[in-house]
């Protein structure tokens, strides 16, 4: 029996969080970018290495047995939300002769899954965000709801994720009366087409 999935986040409380660790800390602010951007899992972001920045893509080997991908670095018109310009930031800053993307302190250990939880719950602990969504898997929640309120197919937003089975990325998606009734009145009022048949 799988857990209930928590709302995600609202835009408004994720440009928030990011605009927060944009302030903070260049690293902490490109790794929840990503995280958001590819709906990455904290061991996911935590584990990514230098390989896998190639020719403006970031690979990604998932985990919890879903499917590898690989992604197009993006942009967004939010400056806060746009990967291109943190990643550009933080390589330019980013002091290791290591492979790891995001070093520990210790350099040659991945920055651990713990210590993101703590960056991710602090930050969102300072912009006010509600207890129940103050640990760095909201951002992976919050990447596939936004794709499917934006209409992108489900059998593509779980190709983007990597999710080995449909019944993963419906676990996700949370849909209100109203947003229900919003679209089908949409579709309802559109002109019929002329290849249907109302015989």
């Amino acid at each position: 029996m799988h857990k209930p999935v928590p709302d995600p986040l609202s835009y408004a409380e994720l440009v928030k969080i990011a605009r927060l660790a944009k302030e903070s800390n260049t690293r902490d602010w490109c790794m929840i970018v990503m995280a958001f951007t590819h709906g990455l899992r904290g061991a996911e972001v935590c584990g990514l290495t230098l390989d896998d920045i190639q020719d403006d893509r970031v690979r990604v080997i998932r985990k919890k047995g879903s499917l590898p991908t690989l992604h197009p670095i993006m942009r967004h018109v939010c400056p806060e939300l746009d990967e291109s310009k943190a990643l550009r930031v933080w390589l330019a800053v980013r002091k290791s002769d290591t492979n790891l993307l995001f070093p520990s302190r210790q350099q040659r250990k991945p920055l651990s899954t713990v210590q993101f939880y703590r960056i991710f719950n602090g930050l969102a602990t300072d912009a006010g965000i509600p207890e129940v969504k103050r640990h760095p898997h909201i951002l992976k929640t919050t990447c596939v709801s936004m794709l499917v309120k934006r209409d992108m197919n489900l059998a593509k937003v779980q190709k983007f994720v990597g999710h080995a089975h449909i019944t993963s990325t419906q676990r996700y998606i949370q849909v209100t009366d109203q947003e229900a009734c919003e679209a089908a009145q949409s579709v309802y009022r559109q002109r019929v087409p002329a290849f249907v048949s109302l015989g």
